[in-house]
């Protein structure tokens, strides 16, 4: 059942008669077809209404109704429980159609359904039977619903995802690093080490104006790949800080560990080989890291960590480039070279 579905895909009932057939047939009958929700009454060939089998056989239950109706037309009976009946197109929404059900009088509210199936045709619809595809239409609307709001939720985090993604190398955003080394920070507060590493593609200047800025994005991309391969099992993020600067932040990582880190990372993109004519130590394009390390305290803050970093990054580039600087202790302030 969907939505939309109509009357046309509901079982409905043919037992019509004419008004001068007998109260015993019409018994007879329902006897032999208990599911029939009732019977068609026809005048000259003309619709004339409906006798529901609970009223008939309520009728028949009376004292006498037997004796005085079973030799009469039945009509007899029809004129004694004669009402207004409902009558509704065939491609008429199961769900319009249950609407009109439920706003007739009490009387009637469970009398069968007349349904005009052509001009001057018509059928019978059991009402319990309407009531029961209106519920497995609300069972499919609510699996409907159910899946949109799954679809609503990817596309939410589809939207969050790209929202937090830089969009050439696919790394964390900067708002993503700035809200992350701030959580971290928080968190780490007079417990554990947290390392920050900052990453320069060397004369990465030079090497746009001599092949292109595309051929520098796909570089950097390149750059940002061979970084989030070599941190994806790590708790870290590794961000697009700026311009060709990379950003990884490491919780629970001291400088040992961050410096091994970075070295991998250099390492790897030697080994890429990708061609740099415009650097003056190497024909291949090679990188500077700057290692800051530090136990979060009251009394230093995310912002002391960067810009010892940013100086540890620095003193890799003065000492020659394609190398890491280690800030052992951004509080200290306290330089320790590994190269």
């Amino acid at each position: 059942m969907k939505l939309d579905s109509t009357l046309q895909e509901l079982t409905l009932y043919n037992y019509q008669v004419e008004s001068t057939t007998s109260v015993k047939d019409v018994m007879i009958y329902f006897k032999q077809n208990p599911h029939m929700p009732g019977v068609i009454l026809k005048e000259n060939n003309q619709f004339a209404g409906i006798i529901s089998q609970t009223n008939f056989w309520q009728y028949m239950s009376l004292p006498y109704s037997l004796e005085l109706s079973a030799k009469r037309p039945i009509k007899f009976v029809f004129d004694f429980l004669k009402h207004e009946c409902l009558i509704i197109p065939k491609d008429l929404t199961i769900i319009e159609a249950v609407k009109k059900a439920l706003e007739r009088p009490a009387k009637i509210l469970e009398d069968p359904i007349v349904v005009e199936v052509a001009p001057q045709e018509y059928k019978l619809l059991d009402v319990h039977q309407i009531l029961i595809a209106q519920a497995k239409i609300h069972e499919a609307a609510n699996v409907l619903i159910t899946n949109l709001y799954k679809d609503m939720d990817r596309a939410n985090a589809k939207l969050k995802l790209l929202s937090s993604l830089d969009g050439l190398t696919n790394l964390a955003n900067r708002r993503i690093f700035d809200e992350f080394i701030q959580k971290e920070w928080s968190r780490s507060l007079e417990a554990r080490c947290i390392s920050l590493i900052l990453i320069d593609i060397d004369f990465f200047k030079k090497y746009n104006e001599l092949y292109g800025h595309l051929a520098g994005d796909d570089c950097l991309r390149k750059i940002a790949n061979i970084t989030k391969e070599s941190v994806k099992r790590l708790e870290g993020v590794v961000a697009r800080y700026r311009g060709d600067e990379i950003a990884i932040i490491l919780p629970n990582k001291d400088a040992v560990d961050a410096a091994n880190i970075a070295e991998k990372i250099r390492q790897k993109v030697t080994e890429k080989k990708i061609p740099n004519q415009s650097s003056s130590i190497s024909n291949y394009i090679t990188i500077s890291l700057g290692i800051a390390s530090t136990v979060p305290s009251n009394l230093n803050k995310p912002d002391m960590l960067l810009t010892a970093a940013k100086e540890a990054l620095s003193q890799a580039k003065k000492s020659g480039r394609n190398r890491k600087f280690v800030w052992a202790n951004s509080y200290r302030q306290t330089p320790m070279t590994a190269l």
